[in-house]
């Protein structure tokens, strides 16, 4: 007898309960989402994916088409149970990770001359050129996956695949997620975050659609003949990437698969994913804002937290989404919630990972009502990058001192390559994350508290961290007469530095211990 897996009552979503964390079904994750504190797997990219499969399901059951629906959801506290029930019984079949029919989010007909290792489907996994992210497997013979394991990685491969490989059916695109950072608002349980998560759904939003939009395993053609362009929200969500078709052992152990291309996303105009935000610029056009190996995702967060369309910034739309619902008093004022960042970013070149991330940031409401708040996150970040121009070239005048005393001009490469290996400014951005959160919660008020807010954030954490940075710096540094002149010149250019950027943002002077109120 063939090995069957339905994932509407098979395990395979990690998820943390009341009795801590296993994997639910995705018939039990949603009708308990209430009990259920969050859905998290080791891997970013698996725990965003998981998200967006789910939330496919719920728009297509529950919509909502506008406020009214959405607030009769949130306070009902818990899904319910009859359209889902309707809907599970319908698709049974189609949720069957072997069915041989129509299998999970696969193609059935297809099936390659040579079946692949599992390798090529789970980013953790070392496979070909791939850089080895957690993993030091061989190839050869291929890893056995359990059917859980299978089910999620075949979900976050459709939404993360990497293109630039050749196959069977053509070279290989790149997914919907990839290039850019998604983005998620969680709330105090899994209900609450898949719900938050919600954006209106009809026939023009978040994207526009037609009544062919239906979610992949609704659908009956093969993913690589289908459009370039998406019918609708529910099948971008749902986009089948690769062509996968799993060949489980007979007891539902995966190690081999037929692995090619998938459907080309290639839409006509514009596609703005709601749970990303957008760099806006007139002569190249809007891009997604994308991880940084070298810089934390806080840095952007002025970008992320954006509600409104600037000429700056476009921010997700689940953002713009919540500032309607707090505007109109739909969700408590009293609220924060938490902002989670996932993503992957591939080489420039070749078919490869290079890293991912999984970031969170606090929320509070403010920010999504208030554009004076998120100016003045905008002016603090702004600060901070200013701050750290100025760490680094008070570095860069150290380093010429040490490598060429006196009128010399020392050599460019030598010069950065000694600003790198000191490091301070690197040094000044890793003390920065948790003061940054602090000041995130602390910063909604009135302009005035504002601007008292941005002071401290300059004085007490950017100046303190910029001088503790080099000081530690100079401890590398023997005692030699050209290692003391060469920091004494780079301590120097630090404070100039300081004190003209406080000029620049008009900070107040610190108050002098001792002085009269």
């Amino acid at each position: 007898m063939p090995p069957a897996f339905n994932l509407l009552d098979e395990p395979f979503i990690p998820a943390y309960g009341p009795n801590g964390r296993r994997d639910y079904s995705l018939r039990e994750a949603l009708l308990a989402a209430h009990d259920l504190q969050e859905v998290r797997d080791a891997s970013p990219i698996v725990t965003v994916a998981l998200h967006r499969l789910i939330l496919a399901i719920l728009h297509r059951n529950y919509g909502p088409k506008g406020p009214k629906q959405w607030q009769g959801l949130w306070e009902a506290g818990r899904f319910p149970a009859g359209p889902l029930g309707d809907y599970f019984a319908r698709w049974r079949s189609r949720f069957d990770l072997f069915d041989p029919a129509r299998p999970f989010f696969q193609d059935p007909t297809f099936r390659a001359r040579e079946p692949g290792g599992i390798n090529q489907l789970v980013r953790e996994l070392s496979r070909g050129h791939n850089a080895t992210l957690f993993d030091h497997t061989s190839e050869n013979p291929p890893p056995l996956l359990s059917p859980a394991e299978a089910a999620r990685a075949l979900i976050a491969e459709q939404a993360f695949a990497v293109g630039g490989g050749k196959s069977e059916l053509g070279y290989t695109t790149s997914a919907p997620l990839i290039g850019g950072v998604a983005v998620l608002v969680c709330g105090d349980n899994l209900f609450e975050t898949l719900l938050l998560n919600l954006v209106p759904y009809d026939e023009r939003h978040p994207l526009p659609g037609d009544e062919d939009d239906a979610p992949a395993w609704e659908r009956d053609g093969r993913p690589v003949e289908g459009a370039a362009a998406p019918d609708g929200y529910l099948d971008y969500l749902t986009w089948q990437s690769r062509s996968v078709h799993l060949h489980p052992e007979a007891d539902g152990q995966v190690r081999r698969m037929s692995f090619a291309q998938g459907r080309k996303l290639a839409p006509q105009r514009k596609l703005y994913d709601p749970m990303m935000a957008y760099r806006r610029d007139k002569e190249k056009g809007d891009s997604p804002v994308r991880l940084s190996e070298t810089k934390a995702l806080w840095r952007d967060s002025a970008a992320l937290l954006q509600f409104a369309e600037t000429d700056v910034f476009r921010g997700p739309a689940s953002l713009s989404w919540l500032a309607d619902l707090r505007t109109a008093d739909v969700l408590p004022r009293n609220r924060a919630f938490t902002l989670a960042a996932i993503g992957l970013c591939k080489d420039k070149v070749k078919a490869k990972v290079n890293f991912w991330r999984h970031e969170t940031l606090p929320l509070p409401l403010d920010y999504l009502t208030d554009r004076t708040l998120v100016e003045s996150l905008k002016s603090a970040t702004g600060l901070a990058e200013t701050v750290g121009g100025a760490v680094r070239g008070a570095g860069a005048v150290l380093a010429s001192r040490l490598l060429a005393p006196g009128e010399r001009k020392p050599d460019k490469a030598q010069l950065w390559a000694l600003v790198d290996s000191l490091g301070a400014d690197q040094l000044y951005w890793s003390r920065l994350e948790a003061p940054f959160r602090d000041f995130l919660s602390r910063l909604p008020g009135t302009v005035e508290h504002q601007k008292a807010q941005l002071d401290a954030w300059f004085r007490a954490d950017l100046e303190r961290t910029a001088h503790a940075a080099f000081q530690q710096t100079a401890g590398q540094l023997d005692h030699s007469a050209r290692s003391l002149r060469a920091l004494v010149a780079g301590g120097q250019q630090l404070a100039v530095g300081l004190a003209k950027i406080a000029r620049q943002y008009h900070v107040a002077k610190p108050v002098q211990q001792g002085a009269s109120s």
